[in-house]
């Protein structure tokens, strides 16, 4: 039997839209979303439902989507935050109404910060040179491991050589960037977080306790199934589903069992294929 070419698979309505936002829908946090929410309340005026995935805070994509100036069609536009922590629903008037939060324990937090501070003076310790945590991020970390002005916000088109710096950086590190990878998981581990998640955009090494799974593990199970829409009709758009360093890239945990039978689509650079 003939395979069915990639476009074709696309050649057809989908009832349920699902997609990253940074990189993905815009080039960045700071580009003008006009367009991309233009295009957004046509799907939306045919009766689909849209999900944002993004692995920042609500407000960051409020902001953005309200460039488009538009009302849009109450419980058909939702946002998966947070890395996996939070869902909200827009309301016609732009404003965000959270439906569903995943809160750390004071004993998480503990161990996610123990994580962050034994890792990182490790690192910095083994590659001869400074590494920063960022610590203000919802039920997880962040150890930026090329914090040098050069590489301050590097877009998403420059992955590949940013991954080339960050390997160069890491050339004392046998191993480079999937080994510093499993360092932060074994002091994870070692911390007492038994199920970490952890994803690398490069630049940084992020773990915590949820990821992109769980938004589409909650999308599926709430939202597709309340409404009765099969996984047959669901397409996932990002940018990060091949690996970076080794390690699968954050969109890639969006492929959970639950969305077997979903469509997967990535716009991205993909520098490992």
């Amino acid at each position: 039997m003939q395979r069915p070419k990639p476009g074709e698979r696309l050649n057809r309505p989908f009832s349920l839209v699902v997609f990253d936002w940074d990189g993905t829908a815009v080039v960045d946090r700071a580009a003008n979303a006009h367009a991309v929410g233009e295009q957004m309340g046509h799907v939306l005026d045919r009766g689909a439902c849209i999900v944002v995935i993004t692995g920042t805070h609500v407000g960051h994509l409020a902001d953005q989507l309200a460039q488009a100036g538009r009302q849009w069609p109450r419980a058909r536009l939702y946002a998966a935050t947070n890395r996996g922590s939070e869902v909200y629903a827009f309301a016609e008037n732009g404003l965000p109404e959270r439906l569903w939060l995943r809160q750390a324990t004071t004993e998480e937090n503990r161990q996610l910060d123990l994580t962050a501070d034994t890792a990182s003076r490790i690192l910095a310790e083994r590659i001869g040179a400074p590494v920063t945590v960022i610590a203000d991020r919802l039920n997880r970390r962040k150890i930026d491991l090329i914090p040098i002005p050069a590489w301050a916000n590097p877009t998403k088109d420059a992955i590949g050589r940013l991954l080339n710096a960050v390997e160069h950086r890491l050339r004392h590190l046998p191993g480079g960037l999937a080994a510093a990878v499993a360092l932060v998981r074994q002091q994870a581990q070692a911390s007492g977080l038994t199920d970490v998640r952890i994803t690398t955009d490069a630049k940084h090494i992020e773990f915590g306790l949820t990821d992109k799974g769980d938004s589409m593990a909650w999308i599926l199970s709430h939202l597709a199934a309340a409404l009765g829409i099969p996984n047959a009709e669901v397409l996932m758009v990002g940018d990060e589903f091949g690996a970076i360093g080794g390690i699968p890239g954050s969109d890639a945990c969006t492929m959970v069992p639950e969305a077997t039978g979903a469509t997967f689509v990535s716009v991205g650079v993909e520098p490992e294929g």
